[in-house]
């Protein structure tokens, strides 16, 4: 293992960590917490709100491409309309929802799966087998 290249690794994260101004970043969709692969998404788009989430990037590109399908798309509210702000927070949370729910869908098809790979290896009570202490 060559010590300086980790350190080098470990100097980059840190530096990372300092500009996200986090100590221990995790996307708020998946979870995923590498900060090298961490934004910042502003929910509402700049123009209306500070307010962001830490999204790693296949999720924000996820939720920002959902966002452009919206009509109206409000993230570029120049005007600082004070209805409109609201209303692209109320897009964005909604969004972000949504995202999540399809994560959510996902997480729950896969587990549909693996209890029926489960069941078919260690039958219909496979948790109870699995979380019996290994034989010595």
């Amino acid at each position: 293992m060559d010590h300086n290249k980790e350190i080098e690794r470990l100097i980059r994260t840190e530096k990372r960590l300092q500009i996200l101004k986090a100590d221990t970043p995790r996307c708020s969709i998946c979870g995923y917490d590498k900060p090298r692969s961490l934004e910042r998404h502003h929910i509402a788009g700049h123009n209306n709100s500070e307010t962001t989430v830490w999204l790693c990037r296949n999720c924000h590109d996820e939720i920002s491409d959902r966002q452009e399908d919206l009509d109206p798309d409000l993230r570029s509210n120049t005007n600082q309309d004070p209805l409109l702000r609201q209303a692209a927070m109320l897009q964005g949370g909604a969004m972000l929802l949504l995202v999540l729910l399809i994560a959510f869908l996902a997480w729950s098809a896969w587990d549909v799966k693996a209890s029926a790979d489960l069941t078919a290896a260690y039958g219909e009570n496979w948790y109870r087998v699995i979380a019996e202490p290994a034989p010595r």
